[in-house]
C-alpha cells in the first residue's frame, strides 16, 4: 500500500494506519508513507484486557515527513500511555524499515510498551528526530543504523538492551539514557540498560548519562556499558559522570581533534579503531585492536549483520564481528539515501511577473511609511496574469491585518477549470482556523494543509486569549509549483526553518490547463510582498549568476557596508562567499575569506581599521556548490562614527559544560551550543554557561545583537543574563541561516568591564558572535 500525504492536519495524533486491541500476528510490510499529517502507523494499547500480540511491522519505507506541530505525527508508536499501560507485552517486531528525512515528531519510532524487538531498521537524515523507548520494559534495540540524525536512541525505562547499533554522525548523542521526573511516573529513568557492542561514530556526546535537574531527580542506574567502540572528532565520547552504580568496561575509545575522551570506565583502550568504509560499510580493519578482545556477554550472541559471535576465543568490540560466516538468511539494508534537497532556486526559471511595492497592480494600496516594498489588499481583488504557462513557481509574503483576514489565491484555466487556494479567517470562538484549503471551480473541497505559521494547536483553549489577542508580527512565506498537473504548495514558518511542503495535490486529468490565469482575492486587510512568477525550469546544473551591483560603503571607522543585487536577482538561491584584502589585485584564495555562507543581499565587515583600503571579492554558490564569476569592489574605511564591537565565540571568556565552543578552521564560523544536552524550557539550568566579555570606555544606551544558526522554533532560544543579573529568555526567531537577531533593544551601560552570559535553553540553537553598539537606527537583520 502506499499513503501519499494522508491524515488530518488537525489531529497530528490520529493514526493513518492503526492495529487496535485484540489485533494478533498481523504483518504490515512493504507499504509507503510519504507527507503523513498525522501519525503513520500505530497499535493501540488501553486499559482493554487484551492487548495486540506478536504483531510484525517490516520493510517499510517513511520519507519526507515534516513537522507541523510540536507533538505528533510518529512514524511508528508502539502503545500511547507509558504512566498507566508501559507493563502491558505486545512483543511487537520492528525490522528492516527505512526512515528517511522522516523527522515530524521528535521520536522516529515511540515505544511505550513491554518486550518490543525493533532491529535492522535504517534512519537516514531525520534532523529533529531520533528513536525513542519512551515507557516500558525490557525491549531490544539491536542492529539498527542511524545516520545523520538528531540523536540515535533515547531510552527511559528499565531492563531496555541496546546492542549492535550504528550510530553514525547524529547531531547530538548516540545513546541517550534519560532521568525520571520527579512524580516518578510519566517518565522513569533508564535503570538497568545494557548498552553493548556499539559502533558510535561522530557523534556530540558518544553516550550520554542525563545529569538531574529539579524536575527530573532521578538519574539512570544500574546500567551496564560494555564493548562499544566510540569515536569523534568532538564533544565527549562517554558523558556518563551522572549515572549511579554503573559497569562501564572494556570500551575502544579514539579522540580525533577537540574531542574528549569522558570516563572511560575499567580495562578500556584509547586506540585507533582503523575504520574503513562509509555509511552502512563502515567497519574496523582485520588488524583493528577491537578484534577478539571483548568481554563475553551471554546477551550478545550475534552482531548487527546476524553473523554468529565470538568468531574465535573472544568477541569483538563494536557492532560487527569481524571475519564471522555469513548467516544463511543474510541482513540487507538499503544505501543511506542521500540528502532531500528542498532547494527551490534550482527550478527557477525566468520570471514572468513580479509585485513591486513601489509599482504597484490595480487596487493595490502602498504606505510610504514602510521599508518592506509591501502593498495592501482590502475586500479587493487583483489579476496578476492572464497568460502563464502550464509549469510554474509562483511565491509571495502574507501578512494578516486581523485574524478574520482570509486570502485566496485563484489559477484559472480554459473551459472553467479552476484551483483556488485559501488561506487565514477564524473558527467558531474566533480562534484562527490554521487550515489551507484546495477547491475546485464547483467549490468542492480538494485537499487542506496545514498553516506552519498560526498552527492550529497553539491555539487551545487555555492559551488561547480570544481574538482580541494581538496578532504577531509574522509573515506566511509561500511557494506555489504547478508541474505535470500536480499542485504543490511550500510554506515556511515558526514550525521549520525551511520551505514544509504542507499540500501536495494531483489533478487526475481535472487540472488546470493553459493559458493560465492567477488572480489574488483579499477579504479584509491583508499586506502583499515579494510576489513573483518564475516558469518552472531546473537550473541546477548551470552556472550561478554573479551578484550585480556590488558595492562597498564606510561607516565611520569601524564599519564598511556590502551590499549587492537588484530586482530580478533571486538573492534567495544561493549563498555568498566573501573574500577580503588590503592588496587591489588579489587573488581570492581559502586564505582571504572573511565571510561565507551569507544569505541575502548584503554583509556588514566590522574588522576594519580606520582611514584604510580594503578590497573584497563576492561570488554566489548554489545549492549544488555550483559558484558564479567573482565581481569586486574596493573602498576606504572612514574614521570616528558610532560604535560597533564584534566578539566572536572563538574569544569566549569563560565557556562551562554544556555549553561548548565547537571550532570550524577555514571558511565557516566558530559558535557555542550545547551539543546533546536536554532542552531547559522549563527553568534556567544549574549547570553550564558561556560568558563574553566587554569592555566600554564610553557610557551610553546600546543594542545588542547575536549571530544566530536558529533552523526551527525548536532550535531558537537561549538564556541570556547581563553582568551576573537574573537570566531572561531570548527567543532568537527562526534563522535557517547565519543572521542577525536583537538581544537587547536598549541597555544602558556605564564606562569598564562587562559580561554577557548564556544558558543553553534549546540545546541545538547556536551563536557564533555578539555584536554592541551605540547605533539605535542600524538593523542588521534588514538585509
Amino acid at each position: 500500500c502506499q499513503f501519499f500525504h494522508c491524515g488530518n492536519p488537525r489531529s497530528t495524533f490520529g493514526h493513518i494506519l492503526r492495529v487496535d486491541m485484540d489485533s494478533h500476528r498481523n504483518r504490515v510490510d512493504h507499504c509507503y508513507f510519504t507527507g503523513s499529517k498525522s501519525m503513520s502507523l500505530g497499535q493501540r494499547i488501553t486499559g482493554d484486557p487484551e492487548v495486540g500480540t506478536d504483531n510484525r511491522y517490516d520493510h517499510n519505507i517513511f520519507r519526507d515527513i515534516f513537522r507541523y506541530w510540536i507533538n505528533g505525527q510518529e512514524n511508528i508508536q508502539l502503545g500511547q500511555n507509558p504512566m498507566d499501560l508501559g507493563d502491558r507485552v505486545p512483543r511487537a517486531l520492528i525490522e528492516r524499515n527505512l526512515f528517511d528525512h522522516a523527522w515530524a515528531d521528535p521520536e522516529i519510532i515511540s515505544s511505550k510498551s513491554s518486550r518490543n524487538l525493533i532491529r535492522h531498521n535504517l534512519a537516514a537524515h531525520c534532523k529533529r528526530a531520533a528513536f525513542v523507548l519512551r515507557g516500558g520494559q525490557n525491549s531490544r534495540f539491536d542492529g539498527n543504523v542511524v545516520y545523520n540524525c538528531h540523536g540515535g536512541v533515547r531510552v527511559l525505562d528499565s531492563g531496555h538492551e541496546i546492542v549492535n547499533n550504528l550510530f553514525v554522525n547524529n547531531h547530538s548523542y548516540g545513546v541517550n539514557l534519560q532521568t525520571g521526573r520527579a512524580e516518578g511516573r510519566l517518565q522513569i529513568a533508564a535503570d538497568e540498560t545494557l548498552v553493548a557492542h556499539n559502533t558510535i561514530i561522530n557523534c556530540s556526546r558518544g553516550i550520554h548519562g542525563m545529569p538531574p535537574t529539579e524536575d527530573r531527580p532521578h538519574v539512570a542506574s544500574r546500567c551496564r556499558i560494555i564493548n562499544n567502540l566510540i569515536m569523534g572528532f568532538s564533544g565527549i565520547l562517554m558523558d556518563t559522570e551522572a549515572l549511579e552504580e554503573q559497569d562501564i568496561r572494556r570500551n575502544l575509545l579514539w579522540m580525533e581533534r577537540a574531542a574528549e575522551a569522558g570516563e572511560v570506565g575499567a580495562e578500556a583502550i584509547i586506540e585507533d579503531p582503523l575504520l574503513s568504509g562509509d555509511g552502512i560499510f563502515l567497519r574496523p580493519a582485520e588488524n583493528s585492536p577491537v578484534v577478539g578482545v571483548g568481554s563475553p556477554l551471554p546477551e550478545v550472541t550475534h552482531d548487527r549483520l546476524g553473523r554468529v559471535r565470538p568468531h574465535g576465543e573472544a568477541p569483538d568490540i563494536g557492532a560487527e564481528k569481524i571475519g564471522a560466516q555469513e548467516p544463511e538468511v543474510p541482513v540487507v539494508l538499503p544505501p543511506i539515501p542521500s540528502a532531500p534537497l528542498l532547494e527551490l532556486g534550482l527550478y527557477r526559471g525566468e520570471m514572468l511577473e513580479r509585485q513591486a511595492g513601489q509599482d504597484p497592480m490595480a487596487n493595490w494600496q502602498v504606505d510610504a511609511s514602510r521599508d518592506d516594498e509591501s502593498a495592501m489588499l482590502q475586500d479587493a481583488s487583483a489579476r496578476v496574469s492572464e497568460e502563464l504557462p502550464a509549469e510554474l513557481m509562483v511565491q509571495w509574503s502574507w501578512r494578516p491585518a486581523a485574524w478574520e483576514s482570509t486570502a485566496s489565491l485563484i489559477l484559472t484555466g480554459p473551459n472553467d477549470s479552476e484551483w483556488s487556494l485559501s488561506w487565514g479567517g477564524v473558527e467558531d470562538g474566533g480562534r484562527p482556523s490554521s487550515v489551507i484549503e484546495l477547491r475546485d471551480g464547483s467549490g468542492d473541497l480538494l485537499a487542506r494543509g496545514t498553516d506552519v505559521v498560526y498552527f492550529y494547536r497553539d491555539f487551545d483553549p487555555n492559551r488561547w486569549r480570544g481574538p482580541e489577542e494581538p496578532l504577531d508580527d509574522r509573515w506566511y512565506d509561500f511557494t506555489l509549483l504547478l508541474r505535470q498537473e500536480s499542485l504543490y504548495l511550500l510554506l515556511t514558518g515558526t514550525a521549520a526553518g525551511e520551505p514544509v511542503p504542507v499540500m501536495v495535490w494531483n489533478a487526475r486529468d481535472t487540472g488546470v490547463d493553459a493559458p493560465i490565469s492567477l488572480t489574488i482575492m483579499q477579504e479584509g486587510r491583508g499586506w502583499w510582498r515579494d510576489l513573483t512568477v518564475h516558469s518552472l525550469d531546473y537550473v541546477g546544473d548551470q552556472q550561478p549568476a554573479a551578484p550585480p551591483n556590488l558595492e562597498a560603503r564606510e561607516h565611520g571607522g569601524s564599519r564598511i557596508e556590502l551590499t549587492w543585487g537588484d530586482p530580478t536577482y533571486n538573492a534567495r538561491d544561493y549563498l555568498f562567499e566573501v573574500h577580503r584584502s588590503i592588496r587591489p589585485d588579489f587573488t581570492p584564495t581559502a586564505e582571504t575569506i572573511a565571510a561565507w555562507g551569507v544569505g541575502g543581499t548584503g554583509w556588514n565587515d566590522f574588522d576594519v581599521e580606520p582611514q584604510s583600503q580594503y578590497h573584497y571579492a563576492v561570488r554566489a554558490r548554489n545549492a549544488l556548490g555550483l559558484t558564479s564569476e567573482f565581481v569586486f569592489t574596493a573602498v576606504q574605511s572612514g574614521e570616528g562614527g558610532p560604535l560597533y564591537l564584534l566578539v566572536r565565540a572563538s574569544e569566549v571568556h569563560v565557556i562551562e559544560s554544556p555549553m561548548e565552543l565547537e571550532s570550524h578552521p577555514g571558511d565557516k564560523p566558530d559558535f557555542i551550543w550545547a551539543p546533546g544536552a536536554p532542552n531547559s524550557t522549563d527553568a534556567v539550568p544549574e549547570d553550564g554557561r558561556a560568558d563574553f566579555a566587554i569592555n566600554l570606555t564610553e557610557a551610553g544606551t546600546y543594542r545588542l545583537w547575536g549571530l544566530v544558526l536558529a533552523p526551527d522554533s525548536g532550535t531558537d532560544s537561549f538564556y541570556v543574563a547581563f553582568n551576573d543579573g537574573r537570566y531572561r529568555d531570548w527567543h532568537t526567531g527562526i534563522h535557517p541561516r547565519w543572521s542577525w537577531s536583537p538581544i537587547a533593544e536598549e541597555i544602558d551601560l556605564e564606562t569598564g568591564d562587562h559580561v554577557v552570559s548564556f544558558k543553553h535553553r534549546e540545546s541545538g540553537t547556536k551563536l557564533a558572535a555578539i555584536l554592541l553598539t551605540d547605533d539605535s537606527t542600524w538593523d542588521p537583520a534588514a538585509r
